[in-house]
């Protein structure tokens, strides 16, 4: 075959789109139709959407669009059915019943008209007393059987069975009744009549009884056969429209790519197909618009898209990605401006604002210029002469980590709170900003426009590539790896100002299996889901339909080529989200990957195609685990030549027939992006907000210091809850928020998010009697409300603990402890003594990750020759003994146990509550038997998993033993332990005189016979002062202690001083967010070590089981990662030789800034 050279081909491209490109054309499209469902539960046995999913993904490269709907009065109406050239009913509703009138007529009157329907399976099992709906079917289901069989085909002649080869498979044997006499018969199972077909006025129907579950669904020949019905049903006209389509033919090119579903090399894939044809693959619902906005080759690989105050878009193109990192940031790279200077949708002017940057990710206006990411930079680029050229770059901070170019910075956005709102994987950010050095990685982020200031919020639970607002102003994301939506609770500060641990981004969702048009879908990992989501856009104007508004949520699914849709719903404080089987966008395209998507200026949904056959980062694969083995290049992602360079497309979706938004900044506009600009305009130029009505109106007179007492008196006596969660956070610290919001002691609000922001707001009163005794009977009246939603529960937690004294005294009096023996162990069979064959009783192996050739054994190797557990491996494992437990919701609890361990190396031994963070510290080396144990709240959980963990977190080798395992009820559950748990806060950390009065109070009722004041005055009592670090063990070695500065980056020493030849016991207290180890080194060995624990990045997860402690002879001791919260002890003998000897975390980035030098003398 004879190729056009791939230049000439851009050129004939180009030309050829000089026009508008929109699909669908009502004359030249694809084939739409409805999937008529129903929920599983109403046949277990028949799951429509898993039939759906199969369907959709097997035929989308035919030209055929597949819409899933399974509410009856939705799906059979008018208005609906006008979409759909065809219908496909599989699912189960009233057997015995009829079918309603009104969708029974819709139905009726849409095949009559010429609309196409095709029954199957369990749809001749459904409204059994609708002889209307039964003729149309042309029989109904009697009974059945089971076995394996293949229907017979005996009509050979029809379009459909034409040709057609047939399938073997197991399915139910049905048995019809009431057979229908108009009917063609075209295959048949025993005599019994299987497949046919019919026509009702001007529709046609086809029937198969073929489909009870995937053994059927799952065949080729199924999928042909529902394709040839499709095609049929339809009808010749609507058929000829899709042939005018002329679908592009797949032609295959060699490549050698990693295949991890097969483990199996890929070796062919289809060739790129020019923007014209590939929109043909490409499907967005019935009453959307797709257009092609720009492409190659004036758009090559965008990652990005944001949109200046004229609503021009700027796109970010990142072609040096992933592993062409240059020297100096500066790199092949730019930022883009794309117009559409004759309004017919079509970008025909381009101008590069900025180049040379390296592997720019996200970009954000402000101050009349861009903030933009640039390598290791971040940027501010300003055109001060007009000719949209950037000759201001200044770089505003720097600190972005760039040893994997997937896990750095991302998704700039000007916030409602004006400040610029980010998120970053786990390279991270280690650098200064406002004058305050700041270490963090794997969360969300934000920073003042002028760098004047900085402050990390939370913890994701990986890399980070979605941020999304809602129209209040609530905060949303997705991750990497099975998370595709997470929400923000609150700040951090805020949880550590009550001495409380915050958890990271609770998800949203449940990450179910995705809708993808095609079968090429090629992943590492959570295979057939979101395991690379990005962007997280609500829809924030009023273009889409009302169901979409501030309610639905874009997330792209780049390796699924599509873009989803999920449904948002508030769960107390909280939120869930869930995927809808109709995608917004999905193409058949295989060089389709959509990696970011924003509701621009017009209210249209822009979508960013980075068009690319390669989607994957890392791992490197190799040929056990992919069929492909491939080196790593300096992004950490792994190398091959098929990444693509010279192709990008960016579209637009929107319902057809609708007109753009004003493009005009306006504080009353119906798209928040030109609110957005409204307010951003007047907090930068200092313009005057006459009024207040909305949140945007707010913040604007908050960002330009107008903002008044009376402005947020208003706003917080305002029926929208976003104004008034605005003015919460804005409160003034006097006794409004009393005066407002509490009433005859009680709080008077109860919707849940503005419960959660005032809640807040108390923590920053001063000590209030009144705040504190309504917080009381809040928790006591509406207890469940309180203690079964954790976002809620924790900002409770924050406020009782502001105002502990008050909150403490209200509970007397109306709390009463149980009596109590002393602690109770809840744990079955912790002392491993009861076994089942040779497994202990109640307890079960675990893998987490790394090597499952770990043995597990009980042996009678314990404490005192007593059954214990056992696990010993020779290669890295992460795993353990793991048991399930009934806890108590809201109650304290200690769990606890004895371990030994013998060899250990790697990230240790420990205890641990799975999935919630609860760990103890950990035993490596080789120890006796040592006791560890950690307290905590189980909150709202009322069972959880608790594990004696081999190499947790990581991945560890040698032998671990333990016994005499227990789980503790330390304190009353319900109200009792939360009144405890708060006295012992304000025991460790009130004033002096505020203690001592509380003591006072609390003994007087304790003398007058109050068993539950005693037992507050001994919590309160008994944390009285700050915890001491555990004593040397050995006392002829020198002890030395070292901390980590909190959010800083640092040890809180830069030198110390041993003598030569001695014994050194050297404590190290991680109090800061983020692990962290110390690796002493020879002299003049910084840079060396630093290098080497930077290349360590390449492979993040055998770094991490290493403790990032490079394998090299300049390391003379080093402890493993110490994670928040621990202590660890390093004992080694100093070098005897006098001289300077480097500390320094060696953990990703940190050697630069955190270091030291420990003096031998």
């Amino acid at each position: 075959m004879k190729h056009t050279p791939l230049v000439l081909t851009l050129t004939l491209a180009v030309a050829a789109l000089a026009a508008p490109l929109i699909s669908p054309h009502e004359n030249a499209r694809r084939l739409e139709v409805l999937f008529f469902g129903a929920p599983t539960k109403n046949h277990p046995g028949h799951d429509p959407v898993t039939r759906y999913r199969v369907l959709k993904k097997n035929l989308g490269d035919d030209g055929i669009n597949l819409t899933y709907l399974e509410e009856p009065a939705k799906a059979l109406d008018p208005h609906t059915l006008a979409q759909f050239d065809a219908v496909i009913m599989y699912g189960n509703w009233s057997q015995h019943g009829p079918m309603p009138a009104r969708q029974e007529k819709a139905l009726l009157d849409f095949v009559e008209k010429g609309g196409g329907f095709l029954p199957i399976h369990s749809a001749s099992a459904c409204y059994g007393k609708s002889e209307a709906f039964v003729k149309l079917v042309g029989g109904v289901f009697k009974s059945h059987g089971g076995t394996e069989f293949s229907p017979r085909t005996t009509n050979t002649t029809h379009q459909i069975t034409k040709g057609y080869e047939g399938f073997s498979a197991w399915d139910e044997t049905y048995v019809h009744e009431r057979h229908g006499s108009d009917r063609t018969i075209l295959q048949e199972r025993d005599g019994e009549p299987w497949t046919w077909i019919r026509t009702q006025g001007r529709g046609r129907v086809f029937y198969t009884a073929s489909g009870h579950d995937h053994r059927v669904w799952d065949q080729p020949n199924f999928h042909d056969l529902l394709k040839r019905a499709i095609y049929w049903a339809v009808g010749d006209e609507t058929r000829n429209k899709l042939a005018a389509l002329k679908l592009p033919k797949f032609e295959m090119i060699d490549v050698q790519l990693p295949g991890y579903i097969e483990r199996k090399l890929v070796t062919k894939v289809p060739k790129p197909f020019p923007p014209e044809e590939s929109i043909k693959l490409a499907q967005v619902p019935p009453g959307f618009e797709l257009s092609l906005f720009a492409s190659e080759p004036e758009i090559v690989n965008p990652i990005y898209i944001a949109w200046d105050h004229k609503g021009r878009a700027f796109v970010v193109e990142t072609i040096d990605y992933p592993n062409n990192l240059q020297a100096g940031n500066v790199g092949n790279d730019r930022i883009k401006i794309c117009e559409d200077t004759n309004g017919d949708g079509r970008a025909d002017k381009f101008t590069i604002f900025a180049d040379k940057l390296s592997i720019p990710t996200t970009m954000v206006f402000v101050n009349d210029g861009v903030i933009c990411t640039n390598g290791s930079d971040v940027l501010f680029l300003k055109d001060t002469d007009g000719d949209d050229i950037a000759d201001v770059r200044e770089v505003l901070f720097t600190g972005i980590r760039t040893g994997d170019t997937h896990a750095g910075t991302s998704n700039f956005r000007y916030g409602v709170d004006n400040w610029i709102w980010a998120t970053t994987g786990y390279s991270g950010f280690g650098g200064e900003v406002g004058g305050q050095a700041h270490g963090f990685s794997t969360g969300v982020f934000r920073f003042k426009p002028d760098a004047s200031a900085m402050e990390f919020l939370q913890n994701t639970t990986n890399n980070t590539w979605g941020l999304g607002f809602s129209e209040e102003f609530d905060i949303h994301g997705s991750t990497a790896n099975a998370n595709p939506s997470f929400f923000l609770t609150f700040p951090r500060s805020q949880y550590e100002q009550a001495g409380l641990s915050q958890p990271r981004t609770p998800r949203a969702d449940d990450n179910p299996l995705f809708f993808p048009s095609s079968t090429d879908i090629r992943q590492v990992d959570a295979h057939n889901r979101y395991t690379a989501a990005a962007g997280h856009a609500f829809y924030t104007s009023r273009r889409f339909p009302e169901r979409y508004w501030n309610n639905i949520a874009f997330i792209c699914a780049p390796t699924g080529k599509l873009v989803g849709q999920w449904t948002r719903h508030a769960k107390g404080a909280g939120f869930e989200l869930q995927q809808q089987p109709n995608n917004i966008y999905n193409s058949a395209d295989a060089w389709s990957g959509p990696v970011c998507a924003e509701i621009g200026p017009d209210g249209a949904l822009w979508i960013c195609d980075w068009y690319n056959i390669v989607i994957q980062h890392n791992p490197t694969p190799n040929k056990n685990s992919s069929g492909l083995d491939a080196k790593r290049g300096k992004g950490n992602a792994y190398v091959t030549p098929h990444r693509d360079k010279q192709h990008g497309r960016i579209y637009r979706v929107y319902p057809k027939g609708s007109s753009n938004d004003p493009y005009r900044a306006d504080f009353a506009s119906s798209n928040m992006f030109w609110r957005m600009e409204a307010q951003r305009a007047a907090v930068e130029n200092g313009q005057t907000v006459d009024r207040v009505s909305n949140i945007h109106e707010f913040y604007a007179k908050a960002g330009n210091g107008s903002l008044d007492l009376e402005t947020i008196k208003a706003a917080l006596s305002s029926k929208d809850a976003g104004l008034k969660r605005a003015a919460l956070r804005n409160a003034p610290l006097d006794d409004t928020l009393t005066k407002m919001f509490i009433s005859d002691g009680k709080i008077t609000v109860r919707e849940p998010r503005v419960l959660l922001d005032l809640l807040l707001a108390f923590s920053s009163l001063g000590n209030s009697e009144a705040i504190g005794s309504a917080l009381f009977q809040l928790i006591s009246t509406d207890s469940a409300v309180i203690m079964n939603d954790p976002v809620l529960h924790d900002a409770f937690q924050v406020a009782a603990r502001r105002h502990g004294g008050s909150f403490i005294k209200s509970a007397l009096g109306r709390i009463r402890p149980r009596e109590t023996n002393g602690l109770r162990d809840v744990l079955y069979n912790g002392d491993i003594e009861k076994i089942q064959g040779d497994q202990p009783d109640g307890w079960k192996p675990r893998f987490h990750g790394g090597s499952q050739n770990a043995v597990f054994s009980a042996v009678k190797e314990g404490r005192n020759g007593s059954m214990c557990l056992k696990v010993t491996s020779n290669q890295s494992s992460d795993s353990g003994w793991a048991a399930t437990i009934k806890v108590k919701r809201n109650t304290r609890y200690r769990l606890g146990g004895w371990i030994r361990t013998e060899n250990i190396k790697g990230s240790g031994s420990m205890f641990n509550v799975h999935g919630v963070g609860h760990r103890t510290k950990v035993a490596r080396g080789t120890t006796g038997w040592t006791e560890y144990s950690v307290d905590f709240d189980s909150g709202s959980a009322s069972e959880i998993v608790i594990h004696a963990l081999y190499g947790g977190y990581g991945g560890q080798t040698g032998t671990a033993w333990y016994d005499d395992i227990y789980l503790q009820e330390t304190s009353e559950s319900g109200l009792g332990g939360t009144v405890i748990s708060i006295a012992s806060y304000f025991g460790k950390n009130a004033s002096g005189k505020a203690r001592a009065a509380l003591i006072n109070h609390l003994n007087e009722r304790a003398e007058e016979g109050d068993q539950f004041a005693r037992v507050l005055q001994k919590s309160v009592e008994s944390q009285e002062g700050e915890k001491t670090l555990e004593t040397n063990k050995d006392p002829e070695a020198l002890t030395i202690l070292l901390k980590s500065v909190r959010e800083q980056m640092l040890f809180d020493k830069k030198v110390f001083d041993v003598p030569s030849g001695k014994r050194i016991r050297l404590l190290f207290e991680n109090t800061d967010s983020m692990p962290h180890n110390i690796v002493i080194g020879k002299p003049g060995s910084l840079e060396k070590m630093g290098t080497a624990a930077d290349k360590m990045l390449a492979d993040h997860p055998a770094a991490v089981k290493l403790g990032y402690v490079p394998d090299i002879p300049e390391v003379i001791a080093a402890t493993g990662l110490v994670f928040p919260g621990e202590i660890e002890a390093l004992e080694f003998t100093s070098p005897r030789q006098p001289g300077q000897y480097h500390f320094v975390c060696t953990f990703p980035g940190h050697w630069r800034i955190m270091k030291g030098v420990m003096r031998v003398k």
